[in-house]
C-alpha cells in the first residue's frame, strides 16, 4: 500500500470493514512505512486545512469539507492510525472512534498483535473516556494477545460493567451479577480485587453473597 492509497482509503471508505480488510495481514515493515502519512492525515482533516506537502487528493477533499467540524472521516483516520502507528503516536493524538469503527478496533489489534498492546490498554483505561470496551478487552485476553490488566482503570471498567443499570440498546441485555459471574467465573477473582480498591462503592455488593453461593460447588475450596 502506498501513502496515496492510504489517504484514498481513509477519504472514501464506506464502512469500517473496508479499513480492516485493507490492512489485514500487513507486515510490520509496511505498517511502519505508512505511519507518518497516517499520523499527519487526521490533524489536517480536523483542521480542515491541508499542509504544504498535502497530496492533491487531500487538498481537493478539504476544499469541499473545510468547515466540517463533525467529519465522517475522523473515525476512519483514527482507525488507520491504530492499524499502522506506534504507541507513542497513539498516546499523543486525540483518537475518537465511533460506532462500527470502535468495534472494528478489536479486529485491527487481533490482526496486528502489537507488542505494546498491554501498555496501551493500561494507558487507555486511565483516560476519561476509554476507547476500549469491556467485551473487546475480554476478547483480547481470551485470545491471548494481551494480559489481564491489574490497574485501577480495569477495576472501574469491571465495576461499571456489573452495575444494575444499562442504557439504550443494552438495557435489555443486563444480567444479574450472580448470573453473569456464574457464566464467567474467571471474573470472580477480579470482583474480590475490586473490593479492595477505590472502586468498591460501585460494585453491587448485595449480589456478591448470592453469587458466591451459586458459583461454589460441593467439595470445592474457596
Amino acid at each position: 500500500m502506498t501513502p496515496e492509497e492510504l489517504e484514498k482509503r481513509v477519504l472514501t471508505a464506506k464502512n469500517a470493514t473496508e479499513i480492516v480488510q485493507a490492512f489485514k495481514g500487513m507486515s510490520h515493515t509496511e505498517r511502519k512505512s505508512l505511519s507518518t502519512t497516517a499520523s499527519k492525515l487526521k490533524p489536517q482533516i480536523y483542521r480542515g486545512t491541508p499542509s504544504k506537502t498535502a497530496s492533491p487528493l487531500l487538498k481537493k477533499y478539504l476544499q469541499k469539507h473545510k468547515n466540517d467540524w463533525n467529519s465522517s472521516r475522523f473515525s476512519p483516520a483514527a482507525l488507520v492510525m491504530y492499524a499502522v502507528c506506534p504507541i507513542s503516536q497513539l498516546k499523543k493524538t486525540d483518537l475518537i472512534l465511533s460506532g462500527s469503527y470502535r468495534e472494528a478496533l478489536e479486529d485491527i489489534m487481533l490482526d496486528r498483535r502489537p507488542e505494546w498492546l498491554d501498555d496501551w490498554i493500561n494507558y487507555d483505561l486511565e483516560t476519561e473516556f476509554p476507547t476500549l470496551s469491556f467485551d473487546m478487552l475480554r476478547s483480547w485476553i481470551k485470545q491471548g494477545i494481551c494480559q489481564k490488566p491489574q490497574s485501577e482503570g480495569y477495576a472501574r471498567m469491571l465495576a461499571w460493567q456489573l452495575m444494575s443499570f444499562h442504557f439504550g440498546s443494552q438495557r435489555y441485555s443486563y444480567l444479574p451479577i450472580s448470573e453473569r459471574l456464574t457464566r464467567e467465573p474467571d471474573l470472580l477473582d477480579d470482583v474480590w480485587c475490586c473490593l479492595h480498591r477505590k472502586t468498591r462503592p460501585l460494585i453491587p455488593k448485595a449480589g456478591l453473597p448470592t453469587t458466591r453461593r451459586k458459583i461454589m460447588k460441593p467439595g470445592r475450596r474457596h
